[in-house]
Formats: structure tokens, sequence, C-alpha cells
């Protein structure tokens, strides 16, 4: 990951960060959901494949799950944007202090 002069993570990095992250929740989520959609399932035929979704009450509080998580995603995510703009504009200034290490 990117580094400032200080050693600090840059805005755009902790981006990146959340949605490695965001995609590592909603890929367990969805494993998670699989698997309990498999493990319900009673097979009409030998053989039949289970399905990789829920349904009913259970179907619901996983799409809410996914949905949530989606929506915290986006939202840190365009908070981190905002803040990685304004802090290139702040660097930008002229005038504004530059911090380094020796």
């Amino acid at each position: 990951m990117g580094r400032t002069a200080t050693g600090m993570l840059r805005a755009d990095d902790l981006r990146g960060l959340n949605r490695l992250t965001i995609d590592a929740v909603a890929g367990t989520v969805g494993l998670v959901e699989s698997m309990h959609a498999a493990i319900t399932h009673l097979p009409a035929v030998l053989g039949a494949p289970a399905p990789r979704r829920t349904r009913g009450l259970t179907g619901w509080i996983y799409r809410r799950i996914h949905d949530t998580t989606r929506m915290v995603g986006i939202g840190v995510d365009t908070s981190l944007s905002l803040m990685a703009s304004l802090l290139r504009a702040r660097e930008d200034e002229p005038g504004a202090m530059r911090c380094s290490r020796p």
C-alpha cells in the first residue's frame, strides 16, 4: 500500500481496503447462505442440485444483509472519496505545510 511521507495510509489506500473488506463480507454471507440453502433443501430427485439462494423469511433476511453490506460499502467509499479529494486540494494550496521525514 502506498504511504505518505509521514508513513500514514492515503485515503485512496483506505478506499481499496474498504472495497476488499466489503467484497469479503459479501462473499462470506453468500457462502453461508448457499450452505444454509443446501442444508435445508430436501431434494425431490436424487442428485438434484440444491438451490444457491434461500427463500421465504430466511431469504428476505439474507437479502437485507446483502443490501446493508452494499450500502455500508457505498457510504464508506463515498466518504473516503470526498476526504481524498479534500486532502489533495489542501496539499495543492500555495503555502501548504509539507511534512517529511529525514
